[in-house]
Order: structure tokens, then sequence, then C-alpha cells
């Protein structure tokens, strides 16, 4: 029984496995966005789907991670954009960082124009001039194209809140590991 009671005890005590889920782009240099409180700008139109509901959806995925309890940053959903896709992939964006909806992610991103990429979103999230460690500069790309079976207009509402969810994480500055 003495022996029961040790093993038990010894597992409480043991410290938590380690997590491999995220790791930080760019090394563990990298700080985040400078702030306490993230707003996201949006661009929902050419999404397929209505603007409201996506709307709806994407307070959900941030009430995600603003529920997280080791999350140091919160996110608030901001205004309308009028960035285009082509905009905030130049980094023209000047109400960065931005959620948009994009027809032609396949030829943003460089690929043949109209043809399908096979995923839902991209985000970028990057450093600029004077932002030291620091993001200084985001947008995320949910793909609209209307002939490619990934578009998120083609996807059930819950699908749509984890892929907007994990695209926030990459926004927030995390990558994916081995593990993913």
């Amino acid at each position: 029984m003495f022996l029961f009671f040790l093993l038990i005890l010894s597992v409480a005590l043991s410290p938590p496995p380690p997590v491999y889920a995220f790791t930080l782009i760019g090394g563990s240099a990298l700080l985040g966005w400078d702030t306490e409180e993230l707003v996201i700008n949006v661009n929902f139109s050419n999404c397929g789907i209505s603007g409201d509901s996506l709307k709806r959806i994407t307070e959900e995925a941030m009430d995600i991670w603003n529920t997280s309890p080791t999350s140091g940053i919160s996110l608030r959903l901001g205004s309308n954009s009028t960035t285009t896709p082509k905009q905030a992939f130049t980094e023209l964006a000047q109400d960065s960082p931005v959620i948009l909806c994009d027809p032609d992610l396949a030829g943003t991103l460089g690929l043949a124009s109209g043809s399908s990429t096979n995923i839902p979103g991209v985000t970028i999230a990057s450093l600029t001039a004077g932002s030291g460690l620091h993001i200084g500069y985001g947008f995320m790309l949910l793909n609209s194209n209307p002939s490619d079976a990934a578009r998120v207009s083609n996807l059930r509402e819950s699908v749509i809140r984890i892929v907007i969810a994990h695209e926030l994480g990459h926004l927030l500055g995390l990558g994916h590991t081995a593990d993913d």
C-alpha cells in the first residue's frame, strides 16, 4: 500500500510533459506583436458567404485565443478594410493586421493564376523596419477561389472557425512543428 501511495505521489508531483504543438516563427528571439490588444481588420468581400457570418465566426475563433490562460495578448475584431490581397501581399496594407478573402489565392502566392492551392487559408506575419524583434505586419488570406474545393464557402462553419483560429496562431507568430 505504501508503494502504491508513493507511485501516485511521484506521478502527481512529476512535471507535465513538454508541449510540442507550436514553435515560434523565427526562433525564440521573436517577441510577437508589441501590444496587449491586437485589433484585426477585415475585408470579407469576395468570400462567397455572408460577411456577417464570417465576422461572427472570426470573433468565435478570436475567443479561442482570448480565453487561453497563458495568452499575453487579446484579439479584437476591428473595422472593415478596403485592402486587397495583392496590397496585403506586397506589404501595402495600411490597416495591418487584416483578414481578407482571396478569389485568386494561387495567383497571389505566385502560382499559376486560377490553379488550385488545396488550402483554405494562409497567413503571413513579418518584422518591419523599426519593429525590432516584434511582428509589425501581418495578414490572413482565406481561399475564396470559386473553382477550388478548399474555398471557405465550401466549408462548414465549425471548420472555418478552426481554420481561422489556426491562422490566427500564425498571425501571432506561432509556426508549425514536426508534431503538427
